[in-house]
C-alpha cells in the first residue's frame, strides 16, 4: 500500500512504522535490533547509540545545500 507522506523527512528518509514491521515480518524477525545483529559484521557495528541533530525542513536543507554550492569554484581547461 502506497502511503503520501506530507514532511520531506518523511518522503525521502525511510519507510514508516507499518512497513517496517510488515519488512520485518516477512523476514522473520521481531525486531530492527535482530535484523541488524544479523545482517552488520560485529567489526563494524557501532555498539553505542549515536546523537543525531533534528532533521531539517526542506527549505532549510535546500538553504544549506545553496550555500555549499556557492562555494564551488569554476576553473577554465585550456
Amino acid at each position: 500500500m502506497i502511503h503520501y507522506k506530507e514532511k520531506f523527512a518523511d518522503r525521502h528518509i525511510g519507510p514508516d512504522d507499518t512497513q517496517v514491521n510488515d519488512m520485518l515480518d516477512v523476514l522473520g524477525y521481531k525486531n530492527l535490533n535482530e535484523l541488524t545483529k544479523d545482517v552488520i559484521p560485529d567489526n563494524i557495528l557501532f555498539k553505542e547509540d549515536k546523537e543525531m541533530s533534528q532533521a531539517l525542513s526542506e527549505l532549510q536543507m535546500l538553504a544549506y545545500l545553496k550555500d555549499i554550492a556557492s562555494k564551488n569554484k569554476v576553473y577554465k581547461s585550456y
